[in-house]
Parts: structure tokens; C-alpha cells; sequence
């Protein structure tokens, strides 16, 4: 597997990302916006994207985040199906890490919905930390928006048992 920042030809072969919305959005704000956009590559074929910016497009977390000069916002990070479970993600993150940080950037924020227990998982294994822990309901013209450092347990933990690294096959 490689790791790289993705060149302009790389970007003309995300069709396999378009089922998903990726494609075309990985695209516009890396011609457009100067997001980040590094690849996982199987030979020639992407199979998994990472992309990364200096704006939070998330209009809840971006009331909550103020990037610093230092730090970027983890916009996206996907593998296709057929690819997960084997650790390409979470190195692709830490490939991402180290070449932001040679760049001077010395945070990442970003976010994980809750139910998103692979995410998680890669999350915690990429030694990440959790540092908010954000909801939001909006019901009619009423909104709340609830922010806490103390991000619970059994959401960050692993569960009793469970490893972070896929078994052999």
C-alpha cells in the first residue's frame, strides 16, 4: 500500500468515491478551496482518501472550533468497502499527521458522529483523543446546542474484549 498527497490525475480517478458523494465534492474543494487531499493506492487504484482543510465546513462544530494558525480541520476520511478492516485508514491518518506536521501543523480537529463505531475504533487506534463532546437539536425555530469536555466513556472507550487491530485472516 502507498501513501501520498494526490496529484492532479488523481483527482480525474475518484469515479469509485462518486457512489458515496465524494468524487466531485474531493475535487471542487481541492481545485477551489486548497483543501489537502492524500491517497491510499493498491498499484494504480485508490483505494481510500483522506482530505484535509483549513476551514470547518460543519456549520454546529464550526461554532464551536476556532482553527488556530497551527491546526487543520480532518474534512473527510474514506476507504472503499472492499478495503476496510485492514488498518489502511488509520495509516493513511497517521501518513497525513506526520506530513502536515512537517509542514508546521501541530493539531488535527475533526469530527465522529457517535454511531459511527468503525470511525471510532480508527480513531482510538490512531491514538487519537476525544476533547468535545457536541449535540444539537433543532426542533421548529428552537435550538440547543450542548458542549462538554467530558465526552463519556462508553463512547470513547473501547468496549471490554474488543481489540483495535482486525484479526488475521
Amino acid at each position: 500500500m502507498r501513501f501520498r498527497i494526490a496529484t492532479p490525475s488523481d483527482l480525474d480517478r475518484l469515479e469509485k468515491f462518486e457512489r458515496d458523494g465524494r468524487g466531485a465534492r474531493h475535487r471542487a474543494y481541492v481545485e477551489k478551496d486548497r483543501d489537502w487531499l492524500f491517497v491510499a493506492c493498491d498499484g494504480d487504484r485508490i483505494v481510500a482518501t483522506r482530505r484535509v482543510s483549513r476551514v470547518i465546513r460543519d456549520g454546529i462544530l464550526s461554532r464551536v472550533i476556532d482553527l488556530g494558525p497551527d491546526q487543520v480541520w480532518a474534512a473527510d476520511v474514506y476507504c472503499l468497502p472492499e478495503y476496510r478492516s485492514r488498518g489502511i485508514g488509520r495509516h493513511l491518518v497517521v501518513f497525513v499527521d506526520r506530513y502536515l506536521g512537517s509542514l508546521g501543523y501541530t493539531d488535527r480537529f475533526g469530527s465522529v458522529d457517535i454511531t459511527n463505531t468503525a470511525s471510532l475504533r480508527m480513531s482510538r487506534a490512531a491514538g487519537r483523543r476525544a476533547v468535545y463532546d457536541v449535540s444539537f437539536v433543532r426542533i421548529l425555530g428552537w435550538e440547543r446546542l450542548h458542549v462538554s469536555k467530558h465526552v463519556p466513556r462508553r463512547v470513547w472507550e473501547a468496549p471490554p474484549g474488543a481489540t483495535e487491530e482486525p484479526e488475521a485472516r
